[in-house]
């Protein structure tokens, strides 16, 4: 037996087999990208903290209520006030010499872009193309089937490549370099090929527009109108936005893609006017199919007569549909969620109804509220915000919230305890989506968190406020402290904030996770004996109504009168419920 530990073990051959056949997926831990440079998640999420509260974007106040929440939902609130206050990730960037900050749009040549962590999102790019090359069984990673699928941001002949929504800035400047690539090599070989013609013809020219008018009289030059798609290069570009194909199928003989490698062959191989020509018209080409991707619109003038006749049959030729404004699609777009929201309510209403226990409801009402969810957010592009369009109707949100109170959580039906009951230890990754979904849901309904409460309000005030409270009560026992939902919601809100509203929904997001916090930290009394009636119980008060047969749960207080105390209760009828105060505690 050798005493000599080898530098790397051996192999095994179940792993060998495992790489060629693409099945092995290696686990790499924070710890390398740390031994790299980068910061731990908790010191990254601290740091952009502490660098919104030296810019005076943040308290020192929010700070302490944010200490205690995890790095994501820090991260979150910090991408929420970077895009509200506008500060250039440069500047950001600057917390950590080797951050992970995406450098493929830089143009100064710092030292952050040669750092391992400025080729991060690079290399995750390249591994995501790498993942769903072999997953499709398309391609060969040499670099123009890579370049290829850069610009076409797919994997060619029309097959899609999924391309993680973090990596898409990275994925469109490449994109835009490639493209910058196939400009160039157009660009050059028609001025090359045209050098050539000249250095090989007899006469000489005193300006630029002398030998361009010259050189569009060749025979070889005109006879280039079939190559390049028309008589002028607006004509071209006219017809091409009908016949090009898309951008994805990258690898059809009539792309820009190819034809810039057709470009540089026939370069190469120029021994002539003709065949300099020739090399001219696969570049003027390109050119047009360039153009056509960024602007097809070309003015009438540009094109001749017969070019708009075949426009005209060209679009004749097309099934006629009608144009919908942005207002139509915006009201088409709130019916179809209204009537979403109204099968969901009975889908609820029978789930309660039947006493089930399985969790095939709280999946479905996930989607729905995910859906609303992104819908908002896609409300706040400016096509929807310049013309003041919603694409949800706010009365449907309240709805669904009222019926999701009512029946998850309301005396008599409390769907939700009987699913997570069944469920037991059972994992079910969908329910802490669920949490932070129903919390992203109450804040844009404008649910807020107010204990402050008069008796010169008039009593609708009072009591709609205290409904409010008693709605984030039931999430905050809900939520019990789960980062994960935490996450979700912080995500949800903060990415569809509008505006100047990032700073309140921030405010509203540690407030609340901070109250909630102290709420899963309350002791509650498990039996009547143990305690003494509170007989300084008032409105708004959290507490418990003691009973032999059910576990005590946290209500909002909504009336004392006499020797009756009334508490917040969405199951009920008239919205409470009454007890005798000596069956009930003040806990908080």
């Amino acid at each position: 037996m050798s005493d000599e530990i080898p530098l790397y073990p051996p192999i095994p051959d179940r792993l060998r087999l495992a790489a060629k056949q693409g099945t092995l997926i290696p686990f790499i831990g924070a710890g390398v990208s740390q031994l790299g440079g980068c910061p731990g998640w908790d010191e990254f999420a601290n740091a952009t903290l502490r660098f919104f509260v030296q810019e005076g974007k943040l308290s020192h106040a929010q700070l302490d209520q944010l200490s205690s929440l995890s790095a994501r939902v820090k991260l979150a609130v910090a991408l929420g006030l970077e895009q509200e206050h506008g500060l250039l990730p440069k500047r950001f960037c600057a917390l950590f010499p080797h951050s992970y900050m995406p450098s493929d749009h830089s143009s100064t040549g710092s030292s952050t872009d040669s750092s391992v962590a400025g080729k991060l999102p690079r290399i995750a790019l390249v591994l995501s193309l790498v993942d769903a090359m072999s997953r499709s069984g398309e391609g060969t990673l040499d670099i123009d089937w890579v370049r290829g699928a850069l610009y076409g941001h797919s994997l060619g002949k029309g097959k899609p490549w999924s391309i993680p929504p973090v990596l898409a800035p990275t994925a469109q400047a490449w994109g835009t370099y490639v493209r910058n690539d196939l400009l160039s090599i157009a660009t050059q070989t028609v001025f090359f090929s045209s050098l050539f013609i000249l250095g090989n013809c007899d006469r000489r020219f005193d300006t630029a527009e002398g030998f361009g008018n010259w050189l569009s009289g060749r025979p070889a030059i005109k006879k280039l109108g079939k190559v390049v798609g028309g008589a002028t290069f607006g004509e071209a570009l006219r017809l091409t936005k009908w016949s090009a194909p898309p951008q994805e199928d990258w690898n059809s003989d009539r792309h820009e893609f190819q034809y810039a490698f057709d470009c540089m062959a026939r370069f190469r191989e120029k021994d002539d006017e003709a065949s300099a020509a020739s090399a001219i018209g696969v570049a003027v080409r390109t050119l047009v199919l360039l153009a056509a991707r960024i602007d097809p619109h070309v003015p009438a003038h540009d094109a001749s007569l017969l070019a708009e006749e075949f426009l005209k049959g060209s679009v004749d030729d097309q099934p006629e549909f009608e144009e919908m404004h942005d207002s139509e699609i915006a009201k088409l777009c709130r019916g179809k969620t209204r009537r979403l929201v109204g099968r969901m309510v009975k889908q609820m209403e029978q789930a309660a109804r039947r006493a089930e226990n399985g969790p095939t409801v709280l999946i479905q009402l996930v989607a729905v509220l995910a859906i609303i969810r992104e819908l908002r957010l896609v409300g706040r592009m400016p096509r929807w915000a310049s013309i003041r369009e919603s694409l949800v109707n706010h009365d449907d949100e309240e709805i669904l919230l009222d019926e999701i109170l009512t029946n998850l959580f309301g005396h008599g039906y409390q769907l939700y305890q009987a699913i997570t009951t069944a469920l037991g230890d059972e994992r079910f990754d969908e329910l802490a989506r669920l949490k932070g979904l129903l919390i992203w849901l109450a804040w844009d309904c404008k649910v807020q968190l107010d204990d402050r409460f008069d008796i010169r309000e008039e009593p609708e005030d009072v009591r709609q406020r205290l409904r409010e409270k008693a709605t984030l009560l039931e999430f905050a026992q809900m939520l019990k402290g789960d980062a994960v939902a935490q996450d979700e919601a912080a995500n949800s809100i903060l990415q569809t904030v509008k505006g100047g509203a990032a700073t309140a929904a921030t405010r509203w997001v540690t407030g609340y996770f901070g109250w909630a916090d102290r709420i899963s930290r309350t002791a509650i009394p498990a039996a009547l004996g143990k305690v003494k009636p509170n007989i300084a119980i008032a409105v708004g008060d959290l507490a418990v109504v003691l009973t032999k047969d059910t576990a005590p749960r946290l209500r909002v207080v909504s009336a004392v009168t006499g020797q009756q105390v009334s508490l917040i209760d969405f199951g009920d009828e008239g919205g409470e419920i009454e007890f005798l105060k000596d069956r009930v505690i003040k806990v908080a």
